[in-house]
């Protein structure tokens, strides 16, 4: 109101009818919101037109009250925050539509209800044991509920990024957020992921040489997948052939990937720590095959004679194609490396294999998404992300 007057009878006057009308002390109270962003947009572009209108009336206002505020307010119309939450909803959306259009559901209800609640148990399992990990391998304290529903804001977030850095990125954010400086929270995060490799890939090998598998043969890549890595290859050749590139590169990535080795020590010299972490990081594996193994019987049965260490099998090598896919949560690359899988490597026939791989989608990938935009919501609002 003060600054319309004041485009009628000029800022001295303006000013002084507020005085006179509310006193100094209110008028005072709102000298930190003399700025546009506070305007309604029809007068926002009148006091465009007279620039120094609003620093006159600030003026004006210190000379009546010395004492006022002189910092100007924050004011903002739609917070970073809220517009990457409305991004990232609306890429789910779009992703959920377009991968469930095609996708026959009914199947899913001829499973068994126990098998198929004790596959729900190791999905929810797995949400846990993904916050053991952080909270062992982060040296600051973390909450243990919060780190939970960080996993499934991670879980929300990740069908938005390719294969895992939707879970990197938020559980970044969190641990940052929870007072951890940005480079000790990356290499702690970047730790993490270290240490899932480095158990990732002896257990693939020891089920293999189990099952007397020697690797994974019946999965062709997709014309995308041969693309995008065809560029990758290219991507990284540049950096190493190109000196200022490479520099480039080093100068960004060097500090955090630094810290990971620095952060392993530290970690060593914490037990409790280290064996929560290394416990988290193998009962999440556990979890995801132990889910995979319930949703096949789900739909074979247990007389069926299905192997535990096949599946395992069929998970760990579906998982590594599945990040290795430029798609969110390694979608398509990952259905089709667990279907073939379970058909060539476990013997399981094509008409089990296809509902039971997906319904454990449905159990890791696509029902977390729902619970994970409200806990994605719930740590935006408590600050935590």
């Amino acid at each position: 109101m003060v600054t319309l007057l004041a485009l009628r009878v000029g800022s001295e006057r303006a000013v002084a009818s507020a005085v006179r009308a509310l006193g100094v002390p209110a008028v005072a109270a709102v000298l930190p919101l003399f700025q546009a962003a506070g305007l309604p947009y029809p007068l926002r572009e009148r006091v465009r037109a007279r620039s120094d209108l609003l620093g006159q009336l600030r003026a004006r206002v210190v000379e009546i009250a010395p004492e006022a505020p002189a910092a100007p307010a924050r004011l903002e119309r739609m917070r970073p925050r809220t517009i990457v939450s409305v991004i990232v909803a609306t890429v789910v959306g779009l992703v959920l539509v377009y991968q469930l259009a095609g996708v026959d559901l009914r199947g899913i209800g001829d499973a068994d209800p126990g098998w198929t609640a004790a596959a729900f148990a190791m999905a929810t399992l797995c949400m846990v044991a993904g916050a053991m990990v952080l909270i062992g391998f982060v040296p600051i304290r973390l909450p243990w509920w919060r780190t939970v529903l960080a996993q499934y804001a991670g879980s929300f977030v990740r069908i938005a990024a390719p294969a895992g850095l939707g879970s990197i990125a938020i559980n970044s954010r969190f641990v940052v957020k929870a007072g951890a400086p940005t480079p000790l929270a990356l290499s702690a995060v970047g730790l993490s992921q270290l240490v899932g490799f480095l158990v990732h890939v002896p257990l693939l090998l020891v089920c293999a040489y189990l099952t007397g598998t020697s690797y994974w043969t019946g999965f062709t890549p997709s014309p995308t997948v041969i693309g995008v890595s065809i560029a990758g290859t290219v991507a990284v050749g540049a950096v190493l052939l190109l000196p200022g590139l490479r520099r480039g590169v080093v100068d960004r990535v060097g500090p955090y990937l630094r810290g990971v080795l620095p952060r392993l020590l530290d970690t060593l010299q914490r037990p409790v720590g280290l064996m929560l972490g290394l416990g988290g990081t193998v009962l999440l594996t556990a979890g995801f095959v132990l889910c995979l193994y319930f949703s096949v019987l789900a739909f074979a049965g247990p007389e069926t004679g299905v192997s535990l260490v096949a599946v395992a099998v069929v998970f760990l090598a579906g998982n590594a194609i599945g990040s290795a896919a430029p798609t969110p949560g390694g979608l398509g690359a990952v259905e089709a490396a667990l279907i073939g899988g379970l058909t060539t490597v476990a013997g399981v026939p094509a008409a089990v294999s296809l509902p039971a791989v997906l319904l454990f989608r449905v159990l890791t990938f696509w029902f977390p998404v729902l619970p994970g935009w409200g806990a994605f919501s719930y740590l935006q609002r408590r600050e935590a992300v």
